[in-house]
């Protein structure tokens, strides 16, 4: 497995959704392509709208 680049880490970080108390994951894959997960409140509004779609 890759080591985190710091400039992901750092977007990872600071990145919130605005309608919720979201957290994220960060990962890297073995091709070293870094996936930020967003992990939204199930009281978000956002991931309702996006469920609704889907």
């Amino acid at each position: 497995m890759r080591d985190l680049d710091p400039r992901a880490v750092t977007v990872a970080v600071g990145y919130r959704c605005p309608d919720c108390h979201s957290e994220t994951e960060l990962e890297v894959d073995a091709f070293g392509v870094h996936h930020l997960h967003v992990l939204h409140d199930d009281s978000c509004p956002w991931l309702a709208a996006w469920q609704e779609r889907a």
